[in-house]
């Protein structure tokens, strides 16, 4: 996502930089945005609001999903019918399109809602995927956690920066999670005490 959005040419030479080429430092600037910078995640969802902005004429229901539905450069949203998802679809795919981002990788549960979609931009249909740390059954459409894995069956093995460490490895930004996680979290948060 971040390498899709160009810098302005006034702002560029604050991203300069230095390389050493064969003992020879020579002196760079980056066109588009970089990864790393605190600022970036900001910058790019205010470039993907902007672009659904200034294409609300062409794109009405673009605008709407585009700010209310994406989460950094993942879209996910559900329809009540594969007809609306096909139309919304369309208008994301094109408004986005015009401000120079190509959006890929589009799944559904329901393969009428992908018509609008080009062969090139869907993902290969399959069982299961993971979305927003999230996995997703397409045929069932139900959202699913796997294990987390195998863990030593001796007490004395698990310390508290082992347990810390599971409970914060989890991501689950859409809160599926967090009735299980938060008495972890708040034990946690209370241990020293």
């Amino acid at each position: 996502m971040f390498m899709q959005i160009g810098i302005r040419n006034e702002d560029q030479s604050a991203l300069r930089f230095l390389w050493s080429i064969d003992n020879d430092v020579r002196q760079f600037q980056l066109t588009r945005l970089i990864f790393g910078a605190t600022c970036l995640p900001s910058c790019a969802i205010f470039v993907l609001d902007r672009c659904a902005v200034d294409n609300v004429e062409t794109h009405p229901k673009a605008q709407s999903a585009i700010r209310s539905y994406f989460y950094m450069d993942d879209y996910i949203q559900s329809f009540d019918s594969p007809e609306n998802a096909n139309a919304t679809g369309y208008e994301v795919k094109n408004c986005l399109r015009a401000g120079g981002f190509r959006l890929t990788k589009f799944l559904s549960n329901h393969q009428q809602a992908l018509q609008c979609i080009t062969p090139e931009d869907f993902e290969e249909p399959k069982s299961e995927t993971r979305v927003l740390g999230q996995n997703w059954n397409l045929e069932k459409d139900t959202f699913f956690m796997k294990s987390i894995g195998e863990f030593p069956k001796e007490a004395e093995q698990y310390t508290q920066r082992k347990l810390f460490s599971l409970v914060l490895s989890i991501f689950d930004p859409i809160g599926f999670l967090g009735p299980m996680t938060l008495n972890s979290k708040f034990f946690f948060s209370n241990f020293g005490n």
